[in-house]
This record gives structure tokens, sequence and C-alpha cells, in this order.
């Protein structure tokens, strides 16, 4: 029950200040495409303040056992993959983007960096 109960207490506390601060935003009349109301809608600090107050007040389950040390030796194909996987996937998307003729690759963009050279 009490893991039912951490998970519940996160999720209403991340989306209820989320979109709280947004909908009281959108309602003064300013854009959720706007930058500033993005910065300050939470949604980038509500996770983490969720998880602290539910580990420490709700479950009580301290951090100890939170898993936050580095297990190179045990992991390290995890870590390898967390740091290449997203590289990987974007160099994919391009080639097939090239593939398939949605891109062209082109360097004209570079010949406006420095005027006057080819």
């Amino acid at each position: 029950m009490s893991r039912f109960k951490g998970v519940g207490t996160f999720l209403l506390i991340t989306f209820g200040a989320t979109w709280t601060v947004e909908i009281t935003l959108y309602l003064q009349g300013f854009s959720l495409a706007n930058p500033l109301v993005q910065i300050l809608s939470l949604a980038w600090i509500a996770p983490a303040a969720a998880a602290f107050i539910v580990r420490r007040w709700v479950t009580r389950e301290g951090f100890t056992d939170a898993g936050m040390a580095l297990r190179l030796r045990a992991a390290w194909p995890h870590y390898l993959a967390a740091w290449l996987g997203p590289l990987a996937f974007a160099a994919a998307a391009v080639g097939i983007a090239a593939a398939l003729g949605l891109w062209r690759p082109t360097l004209a963009p570079v010949n406006d960096l420095v005027p006057g050279l080819p």
C-alpha cells in the first residue's frame, strides 16, 4: 500500500504544481509556448521536489538505498549506452532521412559564417 501511496503522491505533487502554474499563467493571457512561462511552470523542478518529499515524508524510505552511487564496474555497458545511445539515434535518424530523400546534406550554411570565403 505504501508503494501506491508514494506513486500517487508523487504524481499529484508533480502534475498538480505544474498544471496549477501553467493554467494560472494561461488564464492570465500568457502563451504556453513562451519560454518564460515554461521556466515558471515548475515542470523542470516539480518531479525532483516531489521525489524528495515522497521519499522523505510519505514513504519514509530515506536516501541511503536510492541507487545514486556510481557502479561503473558492474554497470559500465549501461553508462556507455546512456552516453552514446542518443548520438547513435541521431545519426540513424539523419541517415534514414538522407536515404529516403527527406534531407539533402549541404554545406551551404557554412558559407554564410565567414563572408567572402568560398
